[in-house]
């Protein structure tokens, strides 16, 4: 029986958040870092951590059973489908959301307007798979809340003018590199280009939505802020300009 490989990443991440607990915290101005990462509260255990590496192991075996692979294969099958049951969760865990608010479609659109362009466009990633699961269905939820108490009273101008600039702030900076990323320029470029050709995609959907569903286009117009605001997070200028003002 192959033994359970416990990736480099998986004990970064655990030990990451030990450190955070016993107070390694750098002061911006008399606050600690943390009181300008609205997310950065949650601890995902290790137990908890270990469980989707434990998942992910069991079926790698079943992947690399009759194949000729060394351990550095296993580890990147691992980590793969690590991120695949994450996503996939994360996925799942909106559409009950949705569910429970009595409105599946609007997460379902949300899915489709938030995930492709989330995917190559960088910005704020929590550093364990909880956090990322809390972020993601908490941000969904207060999307949907201010959705509810705006869309009927702004203007189709307005929300086209939001989606024209934010749609122009994303094309100039995608991808947003965090710290927990390494990517050259060639990738930089290539996936700026798939950003800008979502984005194009974007226009046909949200006119789609605009023209047979109001509220939804609404709904569509957020998610590509949202993704925007998790770019400014890791926007370092930019922060530092808000938290000097």
């Amino acid at each position: 029986m192959v033994g359970y490989t416990v990736s480099p990443r998986i004990e970064w991440l655990y030990s990451e958040q030990r450190r955070k607990i016993h107070g390694h915290k750098q002061r911006i101005g008399g606050h600690s870092s943390a009181d300008f990462i609205l997310f950065d509260i949650i601890v995902f255990s290790k137990e908890e951590i270990l469980v989707l590496n434990r998942i992910s192991n069991e079926l790698a075996s079943v992947l690399l059973k009759k194949a000729k692979k060394t351990q550095y294969d296993r580890e990147v099958y691992v980590y793969g489908l690590e991120l695949i049951i994450s996503t996939l969760a994360g996925m799942l865990s909106i559409l009950a959301v949705s569910t429970m608010l009595s409105d599946i479609t609007a997460g379902l659109v949300f899915l489709f307007s938030f995930v492709p362009l989330r995917l190559f466009t960088g910005g704020y990633h929590a550093s364990t798979y909880g956090k990322c699961f809390l972020v993601s269905n908490i941000s969904y939820i207060v999307l949907i809340l201010i959705n509810n108490l705006i869309w009927k009273t702004v203007g189709i101008g307005a929300w086209v003018a939001l989606f024209v600039v934010i749609s122009l702030y994303i094309a100039h900076n995608a991808p947003q590199v965090n710290v927990h990323q390494n990517i050259n320029l060639n990738k930089r470029k290539r996936s700026n280009r798939i950003v800008k050709h979502i984005l194009v995609l974007d226009v046909i959907w949200i006119a789609y939505l605009g023209f047979h569903h109001y509220e939804l286009m609404c709904v569509a117009i957020l998610s590509v802020c949202l993704v925007a605001v998790f770019m400014l997070l890791t926007n370092k200028s930019i922060m530092k300009g808000v938290m000097e003002s």
